[in-house]
């Protein structure tokens, strides 16, 4: 069964509803095929309801989906199963831009704590829910330190790094890591300053782009939006979103200033830990 809330489940749902209407088909007609209801179908494209192996093989075969294809989406259904989240595991290119808060991609746990517990009045995660991602990010931070091959492309706004989530202690640890993060290979990261005359794209506040290492899977956009992340397939979103990160990576600064400006930042969190101290606190690291 694939996990609910996570990209590649997002990604696996959205490529069903996209086989569906290639093969021509309306909701209601998959539906009645299937012998399921017309709400099921559309829980399972918008990934509102989880889907097991058995039912996404009988959605693969009624779409005549190619064997390469069904093998490739039925091993990641597989791999998911029991996975605490995907974090990006399947990806092999990751971009992504931020706005209000640092990447996904490269959040330490205290910190992607920090930022669900912010937005809990809007969000309204349980606790269990909420613990569960805040650990993913660890996982995910562990799993770049022992070197996974990705290519991540990493790009926030200056006033990320302004805006505080948790602790001093917290803010430090985070920015400490990402400069740790910039010194893994694959790994570039740039900030774009405030003084940058330039667009920020206004209607999100983050978006990422994947690319599996399967062929079997096109690229994929995820959009997060005020309730729920908003995960795309097609080629013309793919395309309008990769233009957007290339034109805003361009303005950027480039990844040495981007290091200096991320060691100034620590500096000021550090001093403020200084002042303010936090139990707990070790410069540098990742957190859990």
């Amino acid at each position: 069964m694939t996990g609910r809330n996570s990209v590649q489940s997002r990604r696996i749902a959205a490529q069903l509803m996209m086989l569906r209407r290639a093969a021509g088909m309306s909701g209601d007609n998959a539906a009645t095929r299937l012998g399921w209801s017309p709400s099921k179908v559309s829980r399972v494209e918008r990934a509102l309801s989880p889907i097991g192996l058995e039912d996404l093989g009988s959605m693969l075969g009624l779409y005549r989906v190619p064997a390469a294809e069904r093998d490739a989406m039925m091993g990641l259904a597989r791999r998911l199963s029991g996975r605490l989240l995907d974090d990006y595991a399947d990806s092999a290119v990751i971009q992504e831009w931020a706005v209000t808060a640092f990447p996904l991609a490269a959040r330490s746990a205290a910190y992607a704590r920090a930022v669900l517990e912010a937005g809990q009045p809007l969000h309204r995660r349980s606790p269990s829910e909420l613990e569960r991602e805040a650990c993913a990010a660890g996982l995910r931070a562990e799993k770049l330190t022992g070197g996974t091959g990705q290519q991540l492309q990493l790009c926030f706004d200056e006033a990320v790094t302004l805006r505080q989530y948790g602790s001093p202690a917290v803010m430090a640890g985070q920015l400490a890591w990402l400069r740790k993060l910039a010194g893994l290979p694959g790994v570039q990261i740039r900030m774009l300053p405030l003084s940058a005359v330039t667009l920020r794209p206004p209607a999100f506040s983050l978006f990422s782009l994947t690319e599996d290492a399967s062929p079997a899977f096109p690229p994929a956009v995820l959009v997060e939006h005020l309730r729920e992340p908003w995960l795309s397939v097609t080629e013309d979103v793919s395309f309008r979103h990769r233009l957007a990160f290339e034109y805003i990576w361009a303005q950027a600064l480039d990844p040495e200033a981007t290091a200096v400006a991320l060691a100034e930042a620590e500096a000021v969190r550090v001093e403020l830990t200084r002042v303010l101290p936090q139990p707990g606190f070790k410069a540098g690291a990742i957190g859990h």
